[in-house]
Order: structure tokens, then C-alpha cells, then sequence
């Protein structure tokens, strides 16, 4: 079974997986960041976990997720 998000949440998803891709690319997450954070989506969406994905799309897990990231990479 699939899970559904709404066309909101779909441009949110878009959004979030650009701020993660572009966090990588000017270089101030790792790889490793990038495809955990990658995997972890995907993952939850894999296993209709819609709970996990939904809270991925609020800026707060986002920046939380950077923070900790960034951290991770000094």
C-alpha cells in the first residue's frame, strides 16, 4: 500500500529533498548526511510510515536536521 500526501505537502516534499540536495552540494552536510537523510524518507515512505514522511516536510525537522548535520561535519 502506497501512502497519499496531499499537493501541498507534495510541493513541500520537493522542497525539503532540494534543501537537503543543496545543503550537500555547497557543502555544509557530508555525503553521508545527505543519504541518510535521503534514506530515511525514502524508507519511510517504503513502509507507509506517512507519520515519518509528514514530519520531514515541517521546516522544523528540516533545520533541526541541518543543524545537527553541520555539526556532525566540524
Amino acid at each position: 500500500m502506497a501512502i497519499n500526501i496531499s499537493d501541498k505537502q507534495h510541493k513541500r516534499l520537493e522542497e525539503t529533498l532540494g534543501e537537503i540536495a543543496e545543503a550537500y552540494k555547497n557543502g555544509s552536510v557530508s555525503r553521508a548526511a545527505l543519504v541518510g537523510a535521503l534514506a530515511q524518507i525514502i524508507s519511510a515512505a517504503m513502509i507507509d510510515n506517512k507519520g515519518e514522511v509528514e514530519s520531514w516536510l515541517t521546516p522544523e525537522t528540516l533545520e533541526t536536521w541541518k543543524e545537527d548535520a553541520v555539526a556532525d561535519r566540524t
